[in-house]
């Protein structure tokens, strides 16, 4: 490196945007929001800095936490890894009927049936992602544990089905699919080894965290793409955005923001491609203590109010 590449990289930075993983990252060991870790949010979003989430989870899982985090701006939230994209009012009462939709990206029609084959020969049970509702046809005593422990995670609820037969003619493209499975890493082998055999892969595979489950969406989906998405539709800059996160799904999200900060908990591979790795877990208030080092340096800045308008109003 360059002496001039050293000093253009210590330039000071501004940030009016930060967004945030849930699991294993904002969220603690009991799966909540600190007390310390509230206090922050609230206090940089009332300074006009953007606070938003982004999270492989759906809209039912996140309500509670939009509700607890009562932020006194709008809270953007791209839900499902990518794949829609909810604003939600500032103080909420009632998330599910105050929020607004901005984006949704599906998977396509092929897709859902790659994924469905790929399901009937790995023998996973398969969740089904429209809207608000997870559809689950539950055959067998792993299938209901599997069930059971993804609700212990994120509080959803499930709808059930005999069968997948006809589920995108009559329930409508997915947003995502989840295969549940305790060893993860022969799913994602497979589902690679499935979209060779395509000249174009139809589906974005991604482990999950904590490892119980292998989610599928759309091709183009990712966390990353929902943020730059979010980003264009308030014409701010992803340059702006301190992204943090912990898992596989973080990735493209923290390398395409302006400060990619990995979790000290964070899987190596997280790690590799941060900008900085937290010295604190997410046990450990980490989102806080690197938000309070950034406050305290003066990288936070309100986001320009007319740029944000857009998604404001």
């Amino acid at each position: 490196v360059s002496m001039n590449e050293e000093v253009t990289e210590e330039a000071p930075k501004f940030f009016n945007m930060i967004a945030m993983d849930m699991d294993g990252t904002l969220l603690n060991e009991q799966h909540e929001i600190s007390d310390e870790t509230l206090e922050t949010l609230r206090r940089l979003s009332a300074k006009g800095v953007i606070v938003a989430l982004a999270t492989g989870r759906s809209g039912p899982a996140v309500y509670r936490h939009v509700r607890k985090l009562n932020l006194p701006r709008p809270l953007p939230v791209v839900c499902y890894n990518g794949a829609s994209c909810r604003l939600f009012p500032p103080h909420p009462v009632d998330p599910a009927s105050e929020q607004k939709i901005l984006f949704e990206s599906p998977l396509s029609p092929s897709a859902v049936e790659d994924v469905l084959t790929l399901s009937k020969e790995l023998g996973c049970l398969v969740q089904y992602y429209v809207g608000d509702s997870i559809f689950v046809v539950s055959k067998s005593a792993s299938d209901a544990d599997f069930i059971r422990r993804y609700h212990g995670l994120t509080g959803a609820t499930h709808t059930f089905l005999n069968t997948y037969d006809n589920i995108l003619t009559e329930k409508g493209p997915p947003s995502k699919i989840l295969l549940m499975t305790d060893d993860p890493d022969r799913v994602v082998e497979a589902a690679r080894a499935f979209q060779k055999k395509s000249t174009v892969p139809s589906f974005n595979v991604i482990r999950g965290n904590p490892p119980f489950f292998v989610e599928f969406l759309d091709a183009n989906t990712c966390k990353g793409n929902g943020l730059e998405h979010l980003c264009r539709l308030m014409n701010l800059p992803t340059g702006g955005v301190v992204a943090f996160g912990d898992g596989d799904n973080d990735i493209e999200f923290l390398q395409i923001s302006g400060l990619g900060i990995a979790m000290k908990n964070a899987r190596q591979i997280v790690k590799d491609c941060a900008d900085r790795v937290s010295e604190r877990k997410h046990s450990e208030n980490g989102v806080a203590y690197e938000l309070l080092k950034l406050e305290m340096s003066r990288n936070l800045v309100p986001a320009p109010k007319a740029e944000a308008a857009g998604l404001y109003k």
